[in-house]
């Protein structure tokens, strides 16, 4: 179930949502440097514009292997 809800969030980010931010953090929780689901988690929190946006882009920014 994870794998194809996974993929469904990558075809389609701009579909992200709450319940798909949470999944996405327990993932982050799980897998600490799998940056594909930091990103996506980074785009959901943008498009619900969250608070906490910022604090996460820093995170993620400073995990990114190009930066």
């Amino acid at each position: 179930m994870e794998k194809e809800q996974l993929y469904k969030l990558i075809e389609n980010p701009d579909l992200i949502g709450e319940q798909d931010i949470r999944f996405l953090n327990s993932l982050i929780n799980r897998y600490p440097y799998f940056y594909p689901a930091r990103v996506l988690e980074l785009l959901g929190l943008k498009e619900t514009k969250s608070a906490e946006f910022n604090q996460k882009l820093k995170q993620t920014a400073a995990l990114s292997p190009s930066r």
